[in-house]
């Protein structure tokens, strides 16, 4: 859910893809897998480009 804007909210996750972790601990929902940073890193930036994209289709 996004309150605020869809394009700050993917600005941000692409920030994040800036940094090496290996799980995602929200304050809700379920916590992620556990992967190789690189592996993390790479499925951010598929769905940063994945929102990107549908963000240019509204």
């Amino acid at each position: 859910m996004c309150w605020y804007s869809w394009t700050v909210q993917v600005d941000s996750l692409e920030r994040l893809s800036r940094h090496a972790f290996t799980r995602v601990v929200p304050t809700h929902g379920t916590i992620s897998p556990t992967l190789e940073p690189s592996d993390m890193r790479q499925r951010l930036q598929a769905l940063v480009t994945r929102l990107r994209h549908d963000l240019t289709d509204e």
